[in-house]
């Protein structure tokens, strides 16, 4: 691996790197990274869109115990309920509106009928609003439709963990000396593509039940449950898991996130080239992503993403000198930025960038 003015991959400046007192072994942190990785390249998205999809049931559940609930109200009383608190009374709703992941808003009463709209958090709670609306003489009906910004909500999400990761991988590969390092970054791409990758990520992260859900990815990461990592690398997995269920707003509009169904297979591959999404998380798209948001300046992470859609096609043309000089260009850039007086990219998050640098192209 060649260096570019600095001792340690990811470190801002040239370090020293005394020998760690304690000895970690690298197939241990191989597996810590590789399994992270394909957490949030594949399984995770996976298991969000069974949240979304058990979400929209309960939603539906509810409007139906709404509608019934005031259309009785109707029976008994001639009229219907006044207010979106007083139908929510009615219907044994919480006074907040919020019942797993869905608040209730927009409740409309005529004499000749009623509506009344759950949302979700767009993207993140659930991806359909549910509206319920009843008449005097037909009952009552259920729509759902998109919920406006859900595909932006879920991209940002998603996009947060991601970044979250990224930090975590770089300070658990900061762990080992230099020459270790390198052979964790060299190693670290063949071994998530191996089919084996995603089966003992699924395992490592599944709950008694056999599912990998949120519940049983916070279980192992948080150290609450059986876990397969210990000391420092336990410790970094569980502070990058208490950051991404704040990403993930676990439990917002009164969800019961741990009662969420998971996923009881490995997702497939989307494509016959890469797998589904596990290398996303190494890769010049992830980094781009990354980059802006990570580097606060637009001129200086514009320039960054030019070396690396500039790396990125020349892989794609098979011209490895052209790649190898983007991606050169791209670290000297990152590490200076993060050593100037003023820096224009914090230390922390120049480790993170030039750490996910080394894993997507170790030259």
């Amino acid at each position: 691996m060649n260096q570019v003015t600095q001792t340690t991959p990811g470190a801002p400046h040239a370090v020293s790197c005394p020998k760690p007192e304690t000895a970690f072994v690298l197939s241990e942190l191989l597996t810590a990274t590789s399994s992270t990785a394909v957490l949030i390249g594949l399984l995770l998205p996976a298991v969000q869109k069974a949240r979304e999809a058990a979400s929209r049931a309960r939603c539906q559940d509810h409007l139906r115990q709404i509608g019934a609930a005031i259309q009785s109200y109707r029976g008994r009383t001639g009229y219907y309920p006044a207010t979106l608190g007083e139908a929510l009374r009615t219907a044994q709703f919480p006074a907040s509106g919020e019942m797993d992941g869905y608040k209730a808003s927009t409740y409309v009463v005529r004499q000749a009928g009623w509506s009344l709209t759950l949302n979700p958090v767009p993207g993140v709670t659930g991806s359909d609003s549910g509206r319920v609306a009843g008449t005097v003489n037909n009952g009552f009906a259920l729509e759902m439709t998109p919920a406006p910004g859900a595909e932006e909500g879920r991209i940002r999400m998603l996009d947060a963990v991601r970044a979250h990761a990224a930090e975590a991988f770089a300070q658990i590969a900061a762990l080992l000396p230099y020459a270790e390092q390198e052979s964790l970054f060299r190693q670290l791409a063949p071994a998530v593509q191996q089919p084996a990758a995603g089966s003992t990520a699924f395992h490592a992260l599944a709950g008694s039940d056999g599912q990998v859900s949120l519940n049983s990815i916070s279980g192992v990461l948080d150290g609450t449950s059986n876990t397969i990592f210990f000391g420092e690398v336990a410790s970094i997995l569980s502070a990058f898991w208490i950051a991404a269920a704040r990403d993930l707003h676990l439990g917002a509009y009164g969800e019961r996130w741990q009662s969420l169904p998971g996923i009881t297979i490995i997702p497939s591959p989307a494509g016959a080239d890469t797998a589904p999404g596990t290398f996303t998380f190494f890769s010049y798209d992830s980094l781009v992503a990354l980059t802006s948001r990570l580097v606060p300046g637009r001129v200086e992470a514009e320039q960054l993403q030019s070396w690396l859609l500039a790396a990125r096609q020349a892989a794609k043309d098979g011209n490895h000198p052209a790649e190898q000089a983007a991606m050169k260009s791209y670290m000297g850039a990152v590490i200076m930025s993060a050593g100037q007086q003023t820096p224009a990219i914090s230390p922390i998050n120049a480790q993170t960038l030039t750490s996910m640098g080394w894993a997507s192209f170790p030259w």
